[in-house]
């Protein structure tokens, strides 16, 4: 997951994006021009116009252009996209609506392992671009609104995208990057040394910072980058405790979080040494808001109900259980937030087609359950990242 601009999981969503990566990690550095006084006004008028800020006029912050967005992926090349801060989700394709994933009639069809297995998506805040394909290679899509998707690289399989310092990454050994929004692509060298990459962020951490982690048995590594993707490096030391499945990477102040298996890994040197925290037994979802890390996990002392540990520090946590507690809000998969703090989320595993979930809180505590008829159900939700479009999709 990328995040780019306020997070991401970023989560550095968008003003990614961090939330990049928002992922987020969902704008992410998305720029508008105000507009200026026409040359031709009166010149009275003209005179001293400054927008208002020498007049004591608080003219507020400058809306981004058009319309604040989530956008999902799913498995088999699946995207949809919410306008109402997870209400409803419209603009639901995929490449095979009929496959399913995971099947009793062919469960053997694995979906998290083919051509069109969703693994990631971020924006720059004109573009999304979505990264598909894992085993069987795939290929890096591009859109503009959301909808129609271009395929603008091939014969990828890459862990996650990233949007920052004009660049979008691709998370691998050899990493991929772009700097003109996909028309042209180079392979980068990463200093990755276990076998997999499994996620890549943007942080806004100092002029930025790229994150790949990655893991080849019980070996975890991170790889790191301050020039957009440029060049990369290792952290100096990387203590055994972090070596775990690593879900998110996030920002809190100056400091650098990775989160795995329950442990949160501190660094307050951009990546160059870590601290590792245990907070609880295996993290679902994790997302990050105005310095704080919301990490969702399933408490084996409190009956497995759900519960949000939350962190302004990486090193001192709380935790409160989720509300309501049961049933399907009990299978968290995947969180995000907006820089407006509505946080969305889908299910995990088996909430799919007939079985699956979206929901949504405005406090990341207290949930609702979307009811029927606000989604379709379809293919397994991979990532959602906050973002924006230049208008809503039908």
């Amino acid at each position: 997951m990328q995040r780019f601009g306020l997070l991401s999981l970023v989560l550095c969503f968008a003003c990614e994006g961090t939330m990049t990566t928002v992922d987020v990690d969902s704008g992410r550095d998305a720029s508008a021009d105000a507009g200026a006084p026409d040359s031709s006004s009166d010149a009275s008028l003209d005179a001293g116009f400054d927008g208002g800020q020498d007049a004591g006029v608080d003219t507020g912050p400058i809306e981004p252009p058009g319309v604040p967005v989530f956008v999902a992926q799913g498995h088999v090349g699946r995207t949809l996209v919410s306008c109402d801060e997870g209400r409803t989700w419209v603009a639901d394709r995929s490449d095979d609506d009929a496959t399913r994933c995971f099947g009793a009639s062919d469960p053997s069809f694995d979906c998290d392992h083919h051509e069109a297995a969703g693994n990631g998506l971020t924006t720059d805040g004109e573009m999304w671009f979505a990264t598909f394909g894992w085993g069987p290679p795939g290929g890096v899509r591009r859109s503009s609104d959301g909808v129609e998707w271009t395929e603008v690289l091939s014969d990828t399989t890459l862990a996650g995208l990233a949007a920052g310092q004009g660049a979008v990454v691709g998370g691998g050994r050899r990493a991929q990057r772009t700097t003109d929004q996909g028309e042209t692509w180079e392979e980068v060298l990463t200093t990755l040394r276990v076998g997999n990459a499994r996620s890549t962020t943007w942080l806004p951490l100092g002029e930025g910072l790229f994150v790949i982690t990655g893991e080849s048995g019980e070996e975890r590594d991170v790889t790191l980058s301050d020039d957009g993707g440029a060049t990369w490096r290792s952290p100096e030391t990387f203590p055994s405790e972090c070596a775990s499945r690593i879900r998110d990477v996030s920002p809190l102040g100056d400091a650098l979080v990775l989160l795995g298996n329950g442990v949160a890994c501190v660094s307050d040197d951009r990546g160059a040494t870590f601290t590792a925290v245990t907070v609880a037994t295996e993290f679902a979802a994790t997302a990050t808001y105005e310095g704080e890390i919301f990490a969702y996990a399933r408490d084996a002392d409190d009956g497995y109900r759900v519960v949000v540990h939350r962190s302004t520090d990486g090193r001192t946590w709380s935790r409160t259980p989720i509300a309501p507690n049961e049933g399907a809000l009990r299978n968290f998969g995947k969180v995000a937030v907006s820089p407006d703090g509505v946080f969305v989320g889908a299910g995990g595993w088996g909430s799919w087609y007939d079985n699956q979930n979206f929901f949504r809180s405005e406090d990341g505590v207290n949930w609702e359950l979307l009811e029927e008829g606000a989604f379709v159900g379809g293919h397994p939700i991979r990532d959602i990242e906050p973002g924006r479009l230049p208008a809503c999709p039908e």
